[in-house]
């Protein structure tokens, strides 16, 4: 079966869509209850050098093993070099011509993908990046809730903090309204609520709300084409931007993330 064309593993492979099948891909966690509670990567990497005798001794066993062929093997060991020392320059070289060589042996392409930009993140380092901003036709496309949902996950809990805010969405498009509530740093929205006693009131379409809270727009412009309208303490609307993550498009694969792409991570 496996030498049919149609049954190549060129984009999924067997190793790791069968984990779909068993886990549904729902969590990390194998049943094995050494990994339940692992260390960060790079305080595990820390560790493993010591045990291994440092970095220095790990880059030469992997090197014999990496002239044997042993590449998955050196791939293991020296991501701990790297997650414990980015600066390594031997381990890190070594790392780079390991995964290339993975990458070059992969059938499925996504696999061939991850390995080569790994190597690439190695040899010249994290690309020039910015935080992802989503497309007017991504907007648009969007229903009106699951742009609330996207809020939710991107409120900054610092940031958010003592914060108790209210705000009355009545949308002109959309023939309802909606209550907007931001608690405990937490977001929560709520339809055509009954006693919903907003701080504020917004009537506004649906796309120009999605649009002001991406920055595709504001509320000056909004409010001078008259199409925006607001009641109640309008002060309460002059941070609201400024209480939602952007998230970094680009992060490492294989090098240590910094403190404040952990703490984005932390939040998703």
């Amino acid at each position: 079966m496996g030498q049919e064309f149609y049954n190549r593993g060129y984009y999924g492979t067997v190793h790791h869509n069968t984990r779909a099948v068993y886990v549904k891909y729902l969590g990390f966690f194998d049943g094995n209850p050494s990994t339940l509670y692992p260390l960060p990567p790079t305080e595990s990497a820390t560790r493993y050098l010591d045990y291994m005798g440092g970095a220095d001794e790990v880059v030469a066993k992997a090197k014999v093993s990496f002239s044997a062929g042993d590449y998955r093997w050196v791939a293991e060991v020296l991501n701990h070099v790297v997650m414990a020392d980015p600066e390594h320059i031997e381990g890190r070289a070594l790392l780079a011509d390991t995964l290339e060589q993975l990458g070059y042996q992969s059938e499925s392409a996504p696999w061939r993908n991850f390995y080569l930009c790994g190597a690439l993140e190695l040899r010249e380092g994290l690309p020039e990046s910015r935080a992802f901003n989503a497309s007017g036709g991504i907007a648009a496309g969007m229903p009106i809730e699951n742009f609330f949902q996207a809020l939710a996950v991107r409120l900054l809990p610092d940031a958010a903090l003592n914060l108790e805010l209210r705000i009355e969405l009545v949308f002109t498009d959309l023939d309802c309204r909606y209550l907007l509530s931001i608690r405990n740093s937490v977001l929560n929205y709520f339809k055509d609520p009954s006693n919903a006693e907003p701080q504020v009131s917004l009537t506004i379409a649906s796309l120009d709300f999605k649009n002001l809270l991406m920055g595709a727009t504001d509320a000056a412009t909004l409010l001078g084409k008259e199409q925006m309208t607001i009641e109640g303490d309008a002060t309460r609307l002059l941070s609201l931007r400024d209480l939602f993550d952007q998230f970094v498009r680009r992060y490492p694969l294989v090098t240590p993330r910094d403190q404040s792409q952990a703490q984005t991570i932390c939040r998703v």
